[in-house]
């Protein structure tokens, strides 16, 4: 089990290494949205466009007002929730420049290379 984390550092830790680590407390805070930020997602993703189940349209090739809104919505409601704990997101953004990662080339395997390979051979080209 987690406990709450003291005010006073542990001893050989300083007072902003405590800080920094408050910022991962749980916090129950916004996950209404997310969760409705996801479901609308799933929703978008799984619903034919104008409802037309029976495919009378066929495969649609551009989008409607409707769906460009709600993509649009979800983009700046991304942004909004990265906002909304904008003092996580700057601690992950550093880490994640400060994280040693290995050279791309080096880990390759040959199963990246094939579903590369199998993306790249599907395109359609016009």
């Amino acid at each position: 089990m987690i406990s709450a984390m003291p005010d006073s550092p542990a001893p050989g830790h300083s007072a902003k290494a405590a800080r920094s680590l408050r910022i991962w407390q749980p916090d129950k805070a916004g996950t209404a949205f997310a969760a409705f930020l996801l479901w609308l997602c799933i929703i978008i993703m799984i619903v034919p466009q104008g409802l037309d189940y029976n495919g009378d349209n066929g495969m649609p090739t551009s989008s409607d007002a409707l769906n460009r809104f709600t993509w649009l919505f979800l983009l700046g409601a991304g942004i909004f929730g990265l906002a909304m704990r904008l003092k996580r997101t700057m601690v992950l953004a550093r880490w994640l420049k400060t994280v040693n990662r290995p050279d791309l080339i080096t880990n390759l395997h040959i199963f990246d290379l094939g579903v590369a390979a199998l993306t790249t051979s599907s395109a359609e080209v016009r």
